[in-house]
């Protein structure tokens, strides 16, 4: 029998301040938020110390202490019936802090107690194990034909059923010591309740069993009442009494539970669904937990459809159908998870709504597009692979929504939705890209298949595909399976292979005497081996050494180094994109069609710029009329490099403000005045430089002695 070893803080401010301070400022009903708290904590701390403290020591609540309001949350359109409703209990946040202090000390010990057949609420645990095992469990089991039962079971209002003599010797049973029973005891037994009523409460009421939903307790408390149905379980099983899925000599699954989502399966017998019953009947009596068979479901793989419409005729529940859907995941054949996306970029529209987009600013349409991420199926992103029209589709609705357009209007937009998807240290504004999460979601499996061996997914996809799981091998997994359809998305993933040239060439890679080198460095040698401390010999080196040249034969690197490309809207740009222009010349010189490279090189106005910037710095200035021209010219100036650096960084803050000031010349109220553009230029450039440099410098410095300066 396992015992708890973590006890109630010493310190109660201590616990107080920090479960205070993890609670949302605008939490609690009662007329006290937690923000009231914080702000006036310096005046409240020794009353709320003394109120936990009294309850730690004598056991109990002042009265009102622990009352709370009910509201009723519709689990459905047109609710009537009582039934139709969810209660939530508005917990007053005297109760929250004391209760938050528990539920902290009970999830220290929750992962000793409860078996790796339950993934709610336990830390390291994975909620997404549970569909991940099933899925994976029901495309073995077809392919082998292998004839078995899945039992989905609701319990009917499963918080609100739980006995509490029963809980108090669960939690017996599991080594609680009296005085953590008698609080667990004391905050069940002392609460009371008034159900709101379009906003206006009825009177208290006393409760005499259930767990509270949104009290902080209640979700691991239900765990270990669950936990005594898998005790209970498995003793049926090590009797005989029941018959899982053996899928090797050493592993066998019977159920997976997810707080009271409930999956039994086994073989398929009448002797199976019998013992099923039996038992939850004989839970119910004890723990208060009813099953409700008109909301259970069972389903037959590889089982004649007739036997499993009598057996559900029998019991008096439904038949369940490929996909169902477990823990908000639709599990089933790939064909039919994919018709799910079509309701995935409903809701993502849904989300993005256009009254959002017509009354946000682009800095409000961009933090909602950040944020959004966290409202996206991401169960789903983490399972199966986004196909890539599905992945347009999805962007496409974000693009548009930033860009401040419906999804079906067209809007003019100068820069690529790419662009914007990059991180910020890239030019981009770091929203995070769908294809990069998905993806990211799906290696993480393989990473944790390396990481955690002894888990029972790990465990179980270890049975089915082996050892290694068969990474790599890829065409002797089945497509249907949902390990497989991960291993082969990270083969595409993998560039000539399927993994880095150094861990398929480890021999060659041992010769190697450069360890950082890079494919671009190694094809730009005459030989292949030439930076190798010896040539490869005979044998295991030699033939990586072949296979290697086979794999990077056919690959060329173009010549050319890095290009300059921008895209603005130039009036030619414009004209172009068949927007209706009175005129494409320049906006300042009125001689030359309006182009990039005319506005920032071939400008008579940017011309007189580039002069003063010479005559400034004491240079040699051409003329050059594109970004590659200036570029060379740059490179090939005879100056030291910090000095390089500080010129260039001048030249891109002068081509920032010759394009302020082409759009205010032409939408701006007031005309601006071209000669205030150099003096703009030389303090800006100086705030630019001073708080880059290493060194400290003066105006003067910059003005006279910038020579000096360095980066």
């Amino acid at each position: 029998m396992l015992t708890t070893t973590k006890k109630i803080p010493r310190n109660p401010p201590e616990a107080i301040d920090t479960n205070l301070w993890d609670c949302g400022t605008d939490k609690s009903p009662d007329g006290f938020t937690f923000g009231f708290y914080r702000r006036y904590w310096s005046i409240l701390e020794s009353d709320v110390v003394d109120a936990v403290s009294y309850f730690f020591k004598d056991g109990s609540f002042p009265k009102g202490g622990n009352s709370s309001f009910i509201a009723l949350i519709p689990k459905m359109q047109d609710a009537k019936l009582v039934k139709d409703y969810r209660p939530i209990s508005l917990i007053g946040s005297m109760y929250k802090i004391i209760a938050k202090i528990l539920a902290n000390r009970l999830v220290g010990v929750l992962g000793d107690i409860v078996n790796e057949v339950q993934y709610a609420f336990v830390t390291n645990r994975q909620i997404l194990d549970g569909p991940f095992i099933l899925n994976e469990l029901l495309q073995w089991c077809k392919s082998k034909k292998k004839q078995t039962m899945i039992f989905k079971i609701d319990f009917e209002k499963a918080y609100d059923s739980v006995r509490w003599d029963y809980l108090d010797d669960v939690l017996n049973k599991f080594g609680f010591g009296t005085k953590w029973r008698g609080w667990i005891q004391t905050c069940l037994s002392s609460s009371r309740g008034s159900i709101l009523v379009n906003g206006s409460p009825t009177g208290e009421f006393q409760f005499q069993k259930g767990l509270k939903q949104g009290d902080p307790l209640s979700p691991f408390l239900f765990i270990l009442v669950m936990e005594s149905l898998h005790l209970s379980f498995q003793k049926v099983i090590d009797e005989g009494l029941f018959k899982g899925v053996s899928v090797s000599s050493s592993l066998q699954l019977s159920h997976l539970f997810y707080a009271d989502d409930v999956i039994f399966m086994g073989q398929w017998s009448d002797s199976n669904i019998t013992t099923i019953i039996n038992v939850l009947n004989c839970f119910h009596k004890a723990s208060g937990l009813r099953l409700n068979i008109h909301k259970s479901k069972i389903m037959g793989v590889a089982v004649e459809e007739e036997k499993v419409n009598a057996a559900a005729l029998k019991m008096g529940c439904s038949t369940l159908k490929l996909p169902f859907s477990y823990l908000g995941i639709k599990v089933g054949d790939m064909m039919s998870r994919l018709k799910s996306w079509d309701e995935i970029i409903d809701s993502l529209y849904s989300r993005l709504s256009r009254w959002k987009m017509k009354t946000l600013s682009i800095g409000g349409r961009l933090t909602l597009l950040k944020s959004v991420l966290g409202s996206t199926p991401i169960y789903y992103m983490s399972i199966f692979k986004v196909p890539s029209q599905v992945l347009k589709r999805m962007e496409a609705i974000r693009s548009h929504f930033f860009n401040g357009a419906d999804v079906n209007e067209k809007k003019m937009s100068w820069v690529k939705w790419n662009r914007v998807l990059a991180s910020k240290d890239k030019g981009g504004l770091g929203v995070s890209s769908f294809f990069a999460l998905n993806r990211a979601l799906l290696f993480k499996w393989v990473w944790r298949f390396r990481n955690e061996s002894k888990s029972l997914w790990s465990r179980f996809i270890i049975a089915l595909h082996g050892q290694d799981g068969r990474i790599g091998k890829v065409a002797k997994l089945s497509y249907q399976s949902t390990w497989g359809h991960i291993i082969n998305v990270l083969q595409e993933e993998a560039w000539r292979g399927d993994s880095m040239f150094k861990v398929r060439f480890p021999r060659v890679y041992a010769l190697e005497l450069n360890k950082r080198i890079t494919v671009a460095d190694k094809l730009n040698h005459v030989d292949l081996g030439l930076s190798l401390r010896r040539h490869p010999r005979d044998g295991v080196e030699l033939e990586q050494f072949t296979e290697l040249k086979a794999n990077i034969e056919g690959v060329e690197l173009p010549l050319m180094k890095d290009r300059w490309f921008v895209f603005l809207p130039t009036r030619l740009n414009l004209s172009r994109r068949g927007l209706d222009i009175q005129s494409i010349l320049c906006a300042n010189c009125n001689k030359e069609v309006e182009s990039t490279n005319h506005v920032f090189f071939a400008c008579s106005m940017t011309r007189d710029i580039y002069h003063k910037i010479a005559s400034w710095w004491d240079i040699n200035y051409s003329e050059f009329s594109s970004y590659e021209e200036w570029l060379e010219w740059l490179l090939n100036m005879r100056i030291q490099s910090d000095r390089r650096k500080i010129l260039e960084g001048i030249f891109y803050v002068m081509w920032w403000f010759v394009w302020s000031f082409q759009n205010k010349s032409i939408i701006g109220s007031s005309i601006p005045f071209e000669a205030v553009i150099f003096d703009d230029l030389v303090s800006r450039s100086y705030y630019w430089c001073k708080y880059r440099s290493k060194a400290s410098f003066s105006w003067i410095d910059w003005l006279k002695k910038h020579s000096l300066i360095t980066l």
